[in-house]
């Protein structure tokens, strides 16, 4: 699965300054209540308990929340 991120390692860099459980349920807050990001996420088969992210839902999630 080269490529892929996991979502703890990408929320950690969201939410620098918290616990790795905290940034990961703050990111997963960010994600899922902005219906546009999740929509693109869908349509790029996003899976809510999948832990990694491909590298084109990485760029979805950049291109909404912008670069952290």
């Amino acid at each position: 699965m080269s490529g892929y991120t996991f979502k703890q390692d990408l929320a950690r860099l969201y939410f620098p300054g918290y616990d790795k459980e905290v940034a990961r349920r703050l990111f997963a807050r960010e994600i899922h209540s902005n219906a546009d990001l999740m929509a693109d996420l869908l349509a790029a088969k996003y899976v809510k308990t999948r832990k990694q992210l491909s590298p084109l839902q990485v760029q979805i999630i950049f291109r909404h929340l912008g670069e952290p």
